[in-house]
């Protein structure tokens, strides 16, 4: 369980491409007297990048910091970051990341509210990490947890001094997760159906199956819709939005991502894994011109 190392600084949209381009040169460069400068940003932020490259599962502590395989993929195929599936998939990575983003995977998988304000989320997620942890968290320590993790999320604020051009919100605020209420409060938000590509929706099933289910033989539907870590939660969605995208991908012409059945009254869904692994790769695969034929 890890809070604060973000050091109050939110995400950014540029941060991910800046620290996933200089790893890709240089896997010591965060070790560096001079990272700062090499990535154009202040020290305190430097450190920010490193933790969230690695909040987001981009990248792991090994002979330096090095590159995992989905960053990799990004690189190849993504590597400004273009695709509205490119930044799902970092955001389902972040929000399942128990250990070092714990308040995201708290906010996403447990947080029974949806509608509440920054009080609110304080007293919640303290009890949630004294319960988790056994452990008394300074005030302070939580109220900066959950302002980060607004600012994640909310979309951003402009005026006539603050514009899309100057100010670097974060990737996720473009999806409309936490809407904002009066009177302080905030609203947790599903993405519509129609925002989720069903071959995006495959790969985080295989994740889902893959880093979490212990590669069971077939998954129930609750299992999919409710289950801890699951993509449903990741994105909000209800039963009902959840059951339509695995009829989208179902539809799908190829590659044949999963099948159903019923057994003993339950909707029983089993996943291809060998192509759902790649769903990511055939997402970039269908997107190639907007990517510019990468």
């Amino acid at each position: 369980m890890r809070l604060g190392a973000h050091q109050t600084f939110t995400l950014r949209e540029s941060w991910l491409y800046k620290g996933l381009n200089a790893l890709q040169d240089d896997q010591n460069i965060f070790s560096k007297n001079n990272a700062a400068e090499q990535l154009g940003v202040g020290k305190n932020m430097a450190e920010a990048i490193s933790y969230w490259l690695q909040a987001c599962q981009l990248a792991f502590r090994g002979d330096g910091l090095e590159l995992t395989s989905v960053a990799k993929t990004i690189l190849k195929h993504d590597p400004y970051l273009e695709l509205d599936g490119t930044i799902l998939v970092i955001h389902y990575l972040l929000t399942t990341n128990e250990d070092l983003a714990t308040a995201w995977y708290w906010f996403f998988n447990k947080l029974g509210v949806t509608e509440f304000d920054t009080e609110t989320l304080n007293i919640y997620l303290a009890s949630f990490i004294e319960k988790s942890s056994a452990r008394k968290i300074q005030e302070n320590t939580i109220q900066r947890e959950v302002a980060c993790l607004i600012s994640t999320y909310r979309p951003p604020r402009y005026s006539e001094r603050e514009t899309p051009e100057t100010i670097n919100p974060s990737p996720f605020s473009r999806f409309g997760f936490l809407k904002p209420l009066e009177g302080g409060r905030f609203q947790k938000q599903s993405l519509n159906v129609e925002q989720i590509n069903p071959h995006i929706f495959a790969y985080l099933l295989f994740r889902y199956w893959s880093d979490f289910l212990q590669r069971p033989q077939s998954m129930t539907f609750d299992l999919i819709a409710k289950g801890d870590k699951s993509p449903a939660l990741a994105l909000s969605l209800s039963e009902e939005q959840t059951a339509q995208l695995l009829e989208n991908i179902s539809k799908l012409e190829a590659p044949n991502y999963l099948g159903f059945s019923r057994t003993g009254g339950f909707s029983i869904v089993t996943l291809d894994a060998s192509s759902s692994k790649k769903g990511l790769e055939e997402y970039y695969s269908q997107n190639k011109f907007i990517l510019g034929g990468r």
